[in-house]
């Protein structure tokens, strides 16, 4: 455990251990795994998000980070689980294999000092500010070209285009 994203994910894992944001939990490690230091070379992180009264993203969404070795100098993959909890919210800038389009995701506006505590915050903001259940426009080619991918398709290589900032 001598990197520097080594001993800052431990660092994030006990904070949402202690004193997790309102409406997010940490699903993956479990708080027996950290104390038992079984979770040392943290690479995944999945958390639970709820939207508390809010009836379009009624239950608890699974949002996984998985952390590049350059973390936090370079961004977390963030992809909503499709098959687990709550599936993926229908939103206008979420796809329905989980990609999530949002600037602070990705290396033009991500920043060292986010963690991902900060990710599951900025994701409940943008899912609270929406009123509209629908998809991307172009979700079914985009998910198609996705599954279409050797090994998947990490969304941090996408070129999404940040313009819509009403939803």
């Amino acid at each position: 455990m001598s990197n520097i994203r080594d001993k800052r994910l431990v660092k994030e894992v006990k904070q949402m251990i202690m004193s997790p944001p309102p409406g997010i939990t940490l699903l993956s490690p479990t708080r027996d795994e950290v104390e038992s230091g079984s979770s040392v070379g943290i690479e995944k992180m999945v958390l639970g998000l709820t939207m508390e009264g809010n009836s379009l993203y009624e239950g608890t969404y699974a949002l996984e980070l998985t952390y590049p070795r350059a973390y936090p100098i370079d961004a977390p993959k963030v992809v909503f689980l499709p098959h687990v909890q709550a599936g993926v919210p229908i939103h206008p800038h979420i796809y329905g294999n989980g990609h999530i389009c949002l600037d602070v995701l990705y290396a033009a506006a991500w920043s060292p000092v986010q963690s991902s505590a900060s990710v599951g915050l900025a994701i409940q903001s943008m899912l609270a500010g929406n009123s509209i259940a629908e998809r991307p426009p172009d979700n079914d080619s985009y998910v198609e070209s996705c599954r279409a991918k050797k090994g998947g398709h990490d969304p941090r290589n996408t070129r999404f285009v940040f313009h819509d900032d009403k939803v």
